[in-house]
Parts: structure tokens; C-alpha cells; sequence
């Protein structure tokens, strides 16, 4: 990952640059390097968060480890709005709809059929949602929650898993309250998306996704979810950023499609 951010500012291979010249030199590098924003508060709060499944490493009880540090994942990688009303609304969110998808997940997950049907729907219905002024910029990221669901593989291990994944991500709700916490903006929501946009998107999104699981269970893999997981997490609606990281060889096949690929090869693990 830190190569890879370094080659975003390469010459040949970044997104604005072309084959006839070399890349940036190093200082140039490191000087944008060093004027990154690092966010200490987030790394902070990410900790903070992280703190039950650490206790619970302390005394031995392995069992949630999983979903404790799931779930305090999630949280703290999303983003934290300015104000403390917003920041009671996306927790409200999380986990009242969320946990809702990781339930849904782990019910399906026995069945391939029914779970190959209901993650096409659920992609979809994500993305009419992430044209929502208040949740939008939660809905596409909600796939992973769904996602941590299949990776249970039944509906009495995604039962069991509730209470603490609920726990967790209450936690981390409460710490992301605290006042003193550098704010991450939300990304805007584009509510000028036409429906057709919104549901183009989500065919994109719940084909990759369906595949990928169908690809899961073809394979035996013994965690279903990371495939579409990765998926979900790179299939977008944006022409723009499909233009600027579209592959030569093969300009109509962007390499957001090809990290999918990657993910259910790490799906194998």
C-alpha cells in the first residue's frame, strides 16, 4: 500500500501521467511525503476502539476476538462528522441498520441460491440509498456489515455473534462522541444522481458482488465474505474516476475491476 501510494504520484504509471518521460524524483516524494495530513486523533480513536477486543486478549477469551476487532474496524474507519448530533446519527445507523444487514447475511449464508439473490438485492438497494441526504455516505460501506454476515455461515453463529458485534460497535459510537476528536467529513452526497444512475450502480455493484460469492462457494473458500466484500468496496458510479484508472491494454476494464479479482483470490485464505 505505501508503494502503491508512492507510484500515484509517478509520472507513468499515475493516473495524469503518459509513457514518454520519467517519473518524479525521489525528494519530490518524500516532500509530499511529509506534507501528508496525518490524522493521530484517528489513530487514536481507532485504538480507543480496539480496547474490548484487547481486554478480552488479556483474560483469555478468544472466542469474540473476531468480532470485536470487526466491528471496532468498521467504526473507526469511517468517517466522523463535525457535529455531535450527526456523529449520534451514524452510530443510530449502524446499528440499527446495519447490524440488521449482518443478519440478513448469516441467515443466507447456508444457502447458495438464496444468498447469491439477496446480496444482488441488498447491492442494489444500497445504492438507491447512498443517494440519501442523511445516510448516503454510509450506505455503500453497509455492504461490508452484510459481508461480515456471510462470513459467519449460519444464522446461529451470526445470533451468537450479535450481542458482541452490537457491543463493539456501541463502544466505538459512544468513544466517537467525545467532543475533543478530529472530525473526517463525510463524502457529499450527490443527490442530483438520476435513478438511473443510482440503479446502474447497483447493477454493477451486485453482479460483481454476485459473482464473487458465487466464486466463494464454487471454491469451498471458508470465508465467503471477503470476495464481494472487496468488491463492494471498489464498484462505484463515477465515469471520471473510471477514466483516469482504466487499464491500456483493455481501456473499457478499469483496475477497480481487477482488484475484485485480487480479492477473491485472497478470499482463498
Amino acid at each position: 500500500c505505501l508503494n502503491l501510494s508512492f507510484m500515484s504520484a509517478w509520472k507513468v504509471g499515475g493516473p495524469d501521467g503518459d509513457d514518454t518521460k520519467g517519473g518524479i524524483g525521489v525528494t519530490d516524494l518524500l516532500t509530499k511525503w511529509r506534507a501528508l495530513p496525518l490524522m493521530w486523533t484517528e489513530a487514536l480513536r481507532a485504538l480507543v476502539c480496539l480496547v474490548p477486543m484487547m481486554v478480552a486478549t488479556v483474560l483469555g477469551q478468544t472466542t469474540y476476538l473476531v468480532t470485536l476487532g470487526q466491528g471496532a474496524f468498521f467504526f473507526s474507519s469511517i468517517f466522523l462528522p463535525r457535529r455531535l448530533g450527526a456523529r449520534f446519527v451514524l452510530g443510530s445507523l449502524v446499528l440499527g441498520l446495519g447490524l440488521g444487514f449482518y443478519l440478513i447475511g448469516g441467515t443466507v449464508a447456508p444457502n447458495p441460491w438464496v444468498a447469491l439473490i439477496f446480496t444482488f438485492f441488498v447491492c442494489l438497494n444500497l445504492s438507491f440509498m447512498s443517494a440519501w441526504k442523511v445516510g448516503g455516505p454510509l450506505a455503500l460501506t453497509l455492504v461490508m456489515i452484510y459481508t461480515a454476515g456471510l462470513n459467519t455461515g449460519s444464522p446461529d453463529k451470526a445470533a451468537a455473534n450479535f450481542l458482541v458485534f452490537a457491543f463493539v460497535m456501541g463502544w466505538s459510537a459512544l468513544i466517537s462522541l467525545l467532543p475533543f476528536w478530529t472530525p473526517v467529513p463525510p463524502p457529499p452526497v450527490n443527490e442530483n444522481q438520476s435513478t438511473g444512475e443510482l440503479a446502474e450502480q447497483g447493477l454493477r455493484m451486485g453482479i460483481g458482488t454476485t459473482l464473487a460469492l458465487a466464486i466463494s462457494y464454487l471454491a469451498g473458500f471458508a470465508k465467503i465474505g471477503w470476495a464481494p466484500s472487496a468488491v463492494g468496496n471498489v464498484v462505484r458510479y463515477d465515469v471520471g474516476v473510471l477514466t483516469h484508472v482504466s487499464v491500456e491494454v483493455r481501456p473499457d476494464v478499469s483496475v477497480p475491476a481487477w482488484g475484485s479479482w485480487h480479492g477473491i483470490a485472497g478470499g482463498r485464505e
